[in-house]
């Protein structure tokens, strides 16, 4: 999703968006995550947000999610790093 264009594509297919536009850009993985991108406000950088979805059993505690959605975040950052030839 384009903040800045409006614009949502989904399997080469795009619909608008009803928001404000922003220079953010969200890109929406398998399983409901998310890597989310924007320049900073007061740096030449950009800064990237992992948004992470964590199933969880009736059994798990905080800890069990938290160990879960950190190693999530740690695979998405990896693969994002190798795309980005940065290894």
């Amino acid at each position: 999703t384009d903040y800045q264009s409006g614009v949502r594509s989904t399997n080469g297919q795009t619909e608008p968006v009803a928001l404000p536009k922003s220079n953010v850009i969200v890109l929406t993985l398998e399983g409901g995550h998310r890597v989310i991108a924007r320049p900073s406000g007061t740096e030449p950088k950009m800064k990237l947000y992992f948004d992470v979805r964590q199933a969880l059993s009736e059994t798990d505690t905080l800890n069990d999610a938290e160990r879960g959605a950190g190693e999530t975040i740690a695979r998405l950052e990896q693969a994002l790093v190798a795309r980005l030839g940065l290894d």
